[in-house]
């Protein structure tokens, strides 16, 4: 694995958006927000408010766990879960240290990352050592990378030194998997501020997928295609008129342009919708097109809406 300053050189990740790495790497973030990882960790559900427990932060510290994933030194592929909600708090002043613990996988594919038939396997490494870490040494769990056949998890502790032989104990449980662990400064949290956390694309992809499966878990088709109504934000007319002539061709009709009290400095709003499936590979697809042309005209893709369809 690289050291800190190694990750922070290649800072810069982009968005993979389901075209490529499908299959296993589909099956991977599926895997991780549906097989329950968080509500064994915490017992409770990901978006729960934290209690005045040892693994508390703060009171206003709420988790919201987030997986997706990214490109590393913009060419190989990684998965990343993060407790978004830290950032609220973060940094947390008792809490200067960063400890990383590394799991060599046994089984991966040609990305790096742990086949199917291993990911259940390593939840449970990671549920364990994460368990015992947060309850015996009042560590953070900030969150756990795959990349390049390593399962690396990240917290943020104190002066504990009980570490290691909590660390060994847990990992006694699992003979087939050996282990290395680190620790560094990072009083700022600059690795999870800079690294774990997402960009503001991938944070809109994010969001994008929280919102499908709502409409999944509802029995929404969403392979059936549906009026989705998209709103962007500029500063000027212009930006408004320069992002119009980009999306030319690509089918969107315009249902408004309007002129609206903004506290922001983006007055200029525009409504645009077209007909599309809400599959998260189609959907990551065009939001995010559209996010980043609303970037390059100066403009803020704030949201889009549909309907449900269930035949």
């Amino acid at each position: 694995m690289k050291s800190f300053s190694d990750h922070m050189t290649y800072r810069l990740r982009l968005l993979l958006i389901g075209i490529a790495f499908v299959g296993v790497a589909s099956f991977l973030v599926v895997s991780i927000l549906y097989m329950g990882i968080f509500g064994k960790l915490f017992g409770k559900s990901a978006d729960a408010s934290v209690d005045a427990s040892p693994s508390a932060v703060a009171s206003s510290h709420q988790q919201d766990w987030a997986a997706y994933l990214t490109t590393i030194e913009n060419v190989k592929v990684g998965s990343i879960m993060v407790d978004l909600g830290l950032k609220a708090v973060a940094p947390v002043t008792n809490k200067p240290n960063r400890l990383r613990v590394q799991i060599p996988m046994n089984t991966l594919d040609e990305n790096g990352l742990p086949s199917p038939q291993e990911f259940e396997a390593l939840n449970n490494v990671d549920e364990s050592v994460s368990t015992a870490l947060v309850e015996k040494t009042e560590a953070i769990y900030a969150g756990h990378l795959y990349h390049e056949g390593v399962m690396t998890l990240y917290y943020y502790a104190g002066e504990d030194s009980r570490f290691d032989s909590v660390l060994s104990e847990a990992m006694s449980a699992f003979p087939n998997y050996k282990h290395g662990s680190q620790i560094d400064r990072d009083e700022n949290w600059e690795f999870y501020r800079d690294f774990l956390y997402p960009l503001p694309i991938q944070l809109q992809s994010i969001g994008n997928q929280k919102t499908i499966n709502i409409f999944a878990e509802r029995g929404d088709k969403l392979d059936k295609e549906r009026q989705v109504d998209h709103w962007i934000y500029f500063s000027t007319d212009q930006d408004r008129q320069k992002f119009l002539a980009t999306i030319e061709g690509k089918g969107f009709k315009v249902e408004k342009q309007d002129v609206i009290e903004a506290t922001d400095g983006r007055p200029f709003l525009l409504q645009i919708s077209r007909f599309d499936k809400l599959t998260p590979a189609a959907a990551d697809q065009y939001m995010l097109e559209l996010w980043q042309i609303a970037e390059d005209c100066n403009g803020n893709y704030d949201g889009w809406e549909s309907h449900f369809v269930k035949e």
